[in-house]
């Protein structure tokens, strides 16, 4: 078998590019991987390689078109330029990723993200990785749910992802597969060391927020929440790029609360987990993403919008169900709530986990099953 792996960046910070390393670090045939350009980063394709392996033949670095169907963060006029001209390019420059893949002869090409679906016809097998709500004002819609009906196959990481396409459309081959993780490798980060590299003490109760710093995100209920509640003994880390209008709007909005240290973009999060005893998610509804269960396979509790009954939406949710805190979405005062129950409570004798193996069986046997 021989697969084409596409990816909107090749920075592997965030949720979509994380989440694939799982897979392809693990998979047992060839692929080649597609990645968009950056105006403003580069693609270290050594990097890439250390990072994945002997499977991994060809690199290419190309314009792709990436529409946004999601809910998203405007970050500026530049961001907003860059946006377009990008799909510009990959308008005018598709005749390239065209020869490509027909160069390529691949069994199927798997989309990283939903955002990539323009991408998606009917010369080849194309695989979504749904793993975006669509936002239900989303204007292209229409376009959106004719190039779904032309992919080959669907894989969505949470019921959430897959509510939002099936209200569109329902596609007659899926799955739902939670994404990889192996936190195993936590347990070796010195403990003592980074508590004091962030000047923690022992008895303090340590809270993070990892990903993009953002509106959408709800990084701002969090950071309100956490600033109301009047405890000196609890610390908040900010992990995601700081150098957003947002973000920077936030910096200086708590700059006066040393409570809340913002630690801008950290290539391995290791360290966090290891100190962390709370993960926060502030989404304006019910929402899994990846640090959640990041946190989890790495023995933190996590703090997520949504009620009980959402424990039975979360993959293998009666296995976490004593670890896992709802509040209400977008209420701070519910948050806070929350905070002040558990301000006290620290992560002791914690369990590592992973779920890789049998993650890149499922993956490989629908892969396999569609085929």
């Amino acid at each position: 078998m021989r697969a084409l792996f596409v990816l909107q960046s090749g920075q592997f910070l965030y949720g979509a590019s994380r989440s694939i390393e799982g897979l392809l670090k693990n998979i047992d045939f060839e692929f080649d991987l597609m990645i968009c350009k950056s105006f403003t980063k580069n693609v270290d394709e050594e990097a890439i390689r250390r990072r994945f392996g002997d499977n991994l033949k060809n690199i290419y670095v190309v314009w792709l078109p990436r529409y946004r169907c999601q809910f998203f963060d405007n970050h500026g006029i530049y961001s907003e330029l860059s946006h377009y001209v990008n799909n510009i390019m990959a308008m005018l420059l598709r005749g390239i990723r065209k020869r490509i893949i027909r160069k390529g002869k691949y069994d199927y090409i798997h989309l990283n993200s939903l955002v990539l679906y323009p991408m998606i016809d009917e010369e080849s097998k194309y695989i979504i990785h749904a793993r975006e709500i669509i936002n239900p004002s989303y204007q292209l819609k229409k376009l959106l749910v004719n190039k779904v009906k032309k992919a080959f196959g669907i894989i969505y990481i949470d019921d959430a992802t897959k509510v939002s396409v099936e209200k569109e459309y329902l596609h007659p081959k899926t799955l739902l597969l939670n994404n990889p993780f192996d936190m195993t490798a936590v347990i070796e980060v010195d403990y003592m060391r980074t508590m004091k590299q962030y000047n923690l003490s022992e008895g303090t109760t340590v809270f993070a927020m990892l990903g993009q710093i953002g509106k959408s995100k709800g990084s701002d209920i969090v950071f309100d929440a956490f600033h109301k509640v009047d405890n000196d003994d609890i610390r908040l880390l900010v992990l995601g790029n700081n150098e957003n209008p947002f973000a920077k709007q936030m910096m200086d909005m708590y700059k006066e609360d040393k409570r809340i240290i913002f630690c801008g973009e950290l290539e391995n999060t290791a360290p966090i987990y290891r100190i962390c005893d709370y993960v926060f998610r502030g989404e304006d509804q019910f929402c899994i993403g990846r640090t959640i269960f990041e946190g989890l396979y790495a023995g933190c509790s996590v703090i997520m919008p949504g009620e009980e009954r959402d424990i039975e939406r979360v993959p293998e949710g009666e296995k976490w169900k004593t670890k896992i805190y709802f509040y209400r979405p977008k209420d701070i005062e519910d948050l806070c709530r929350i905070i002040r129950q558990v301000l006290n409570n620290k992560m002791i004798n914690r369990q590592y986990y992973s779920n890789v193996d049998e993650y890149v069986k499922e993956y490989t046997k629908y892969i396999s099953d569609i085929l």
